[in-house]
């Protein structure tokens, strides 16, 4: 009686401290903006969410040290099954599995085998951990004593899991071959041993103790920190949370700022307040692996940017604001924050260094959206400080008077056609598709190579199409991305009114940064209509017989774009369409959804980079590697990078090519 009492004692203070943590968490999350689009809708796919990325752990086995950890998370889960079966026990003497016979003692061999695997894993981990140190593990020392922490106490916890099972082997006579080895343990420590009743209790009570410290550690974290800071091992709870509010929208798209509301006097983040709760989210769900600095093409080249850093810094900065404004006496007041999160901590250069390529997202195991949370970042330097880098004022003066970011006249727009029969929609109004051509297209040198061979393939398939010509302006992509949300949307809004004015509903672009926006963000705007990449029309042309092509023995390798695979998930048409050409395709290590950037988005295209290692030169030498003769890809951004690159590699003879220039060689006249 006196056990059981202390032990509801124990699940008493446990429960508080949880419930009290709880609700200052979710203090904290009320304190932030709403979020900008649907969290709690589409529950069915939400919870699939959960089961494939959480239950399943699919993101997280996809490296060689995530499966050490998919196998303490299974493990874990099959030994809280096992220790809610030992409590249930201990509150109800009658309490017993065991009638349901061979089923139960499965379940008991279960257990013995995933706790024994569970212990193999976390001495794994604690040799990562204290001899090998990978890079992507090396964070604030109150992390990595974190981790260490954590392991040492699921290896306590696993241990004693075995000694609680001992005991009650000792105790019930239960059957000990399904319970192989805490009967090893028996024999080893009770078999013979005249105080196994006392071994019993003190056995089960460590068994106890270690499930309950390490439930408060998680929760409570360091209270010798100078504010309340839980264990980063909050994810455990945080992420499953996370996981199923992820994002349900293509990944690569933008929300767009309510310019209009006069209610609102802040446009952009850079403190509690002005994040959206799931930002504030991220930061208690982030497990700190370090995947996204691997994969990401800024950290990877030397750049101050770490999106790690970025959510570990938002995680400090919020639950120091929380308290800051807790003390407030004054209700409904936002005193300024003790350090700025942007100037202070991370600096302006940090945040202008993301080529905005979502690679880091694609690997977050709970789905953290870093890329979100840089551009709101850059709004409120650019929209609330006037802040931008000096190398791209020019090109915000571009968009801001000639709509395209070189600042050529809006009349030259359309040179690019001169001896094409192309007709613009002023001429025919009723053409079936628009061919956006963009930017580079218009104005840029090499790409009008690009946007001339894409015409020829739309008129050797008897397409009715058309151009806006002059009247075309950019798509307000790179503005956006940039922090320019005015001038970005000025730039929609006055496409838009084309578009209605003429009626479009169908859209074909060569560019996935014009594609991806006039696809998933226009609509934001009010116009919804049909939009597909080159790539997707080309590829429907050539199955449907509409275009024929020879076959030419090539070796090519192909680059996929980050908007175009990662963002909008169109993999598979540009390799079909190289089959189509018969050449040999090679396929650089960082492919399909896990491509490596060029270096060009996110607005890099007008920034200088200078700091570490050029990222186009770094996928060049990937490219190199495969010992093709073609560089092919399927953007003007990654032409660009490529073509500049290639003039640093005086010994390489590598082609760079767009795709649609290597279908218009190959067509059949």
């Amino acid at each position: 009686m006196l056990r059981l009492l202390a032990f509801l004692m124990v699940i008493a203070l446990v429960f508080t401290i949880v419930l009290l943590t709880a609700v200052r968490l979710f203090k904290m999350l009320s304190l932030a903006k709403s979020s900008s689009n649907g969290r709690i809708n589409n529950i069915n796919q939400r919870t699939k969410n959960v089961i494939v990325n959480v239950l399943a752990q699919s993101r997280v086995v996809k490296t060689r040290a995530g499966v050490f950890h998919a196998l303490i998370f299974w493990g874990f889960i099959v030994m809280t099954l096992g220790a809610v079966e030992i409590f249930a026990k201990e509150i109800f003497p009658s309490f017993d599995l065991s009638v349901l016979g061979d089923v139960y003692f499965g379940f008991i061999f279960l257990q013995e085998v995933f706790t024994l695997i569970v212990i193999a894993a976390v001495l794994v981990g604690l040799y990562r951990r204290l001899i090998v140190k990978p890079t992507r593990l090396q964070s604030s020392l109150k992390g990595s004593i974190d981790g260490i922490i954590v392991l040492v106490a699921i290896l306590l916890h696993s241990i004693a899991s075995f000694l609680a099972k001992a005991g009650e082997i000792a105790i019930n006579e239960l059957d000990p071959d399904w319970a192989f080895a805490s009967n090893f343990l028996f024999t080893l420590l009770l078999e013979d041993n005249a105080s196994k009743h006392l071994m019993y209790d003190i056995f089960w009570w460590i068994h106890t103790l270690t499930i309950f410290v390490f439930i408060i550690y998680i929760v409570f974290g360091y209270y010798w920190h100078p504010y309340y800071y839980p264990s980063k091992h909050m994810h455990i709870v945080a992420a499953v949370a996370k996981v199923f509010v992820s994002n349900l929208e293509p990944s690569a798209k933008m929300n767009a700022l309510d310019l209009e509301d006069e209610t609102i006097e802040v446009f952009g983040a850079k403190q509690l307040e002005q994040f959206e709760w799931p930002t504030v989210l991220d930061g208690l769900a982030c497990t700190e692996c370090g995947r996204c600095d691997e994969v990401c093409p800024a950290s990877q080249t030397g750049k101050k940017l770490s999106p790690k850093t970025l959510i570990h810094e938002i995680k400090e900065h919020n639950l120091t604001r929380e308290k800051q404004l807790r003390s407030c006496n004054e209700p409904n007041t936002f005193p300024e924050p003790e350090k700025d999160l942007i100037h202070d901590i991370l600096s302006e250069q940090f945040l202008w260094d993301c080529t905005t390529c979502g690679s880091c997202m694609e690997v977050c195991p709970v789905f953290i959206e870093h890329v979100p949370v840089i551009i709101s970042m850059r709004q409120s330097l650019v929209l609330m400080e006037g802040i931008i880098p000096s190398e791209a004022k020019g090109t915000m003066r571009g968009w801001e008077t000639n709509s395209n970011p070189w600042n050529y006249p809006m009349n030259q727009r359309n040179d690019w056609t001169e001896g094409l029969e192309i007709k613009t929609l002023k001429d025919n109004p009723k053409a079936e598709l628009l061919y956006y051509a963009g930017c580079a297209a218009s104005y840029d040198d090499r790409n009008k190579k690009v946007a001339k061979a894409f015409v020829e393939i739309l008129q050797t398939a008897g397409i009715d199409f058309a151009i806006l010509g002059e009247e075309e302006k950019c798509c307000g992509e790179t503005a956006r991305r940039l922090g320019n949300e005015l001038v970005g949307q000025e730039l929609t809004i006055s496409n838009i009114e084309k578009f209605n004015e003429y009626g479009v509903k169908a859209i074909v672009t060569a560019c996935p940064h014009c594609y991806n926006t006039l696809k998933n963000e226009y609509s934001d705007f009010g116009w919804t209509g049909k939009v597909q990449h080159a790539t997707e029309l080309v590829n429907d042309l050539l199955n449907e017989g509409k275009v024929k092509v020879q076959k030419e023995e090539r070796i090519i390798v192909y680059h996929d774009s980050c908007y175009l695979a990662r963002g909008n998930d169109v993999i598979d048409e540009p390799r079909k369409i190289l089959q189509s050409l018969g050449v040999e395709l090679k396929e650089m290590v960082n492919n399909k959804k896990g491509t490596f950037c060029c270096g060009a988005g996110g607005g890099r295209m007008w920034l200088e980079e200078t700091e570490g290692e050029r990222i186009n030169r770094v996928r060049i030498q990937e490219a190199k590697e495969t010992d093709s003769e073609i560089i092919c890809s399927s953007c003007p951004y990654c032409l660009t990078m490529f073509e500049d690159g290639m003039k640093a590699e005086e010994d390489s003879e590598l082609k760079t090519f767009d795709l649609i220039e290597l279908v218009a060689l190959g067509l059949k006249k």
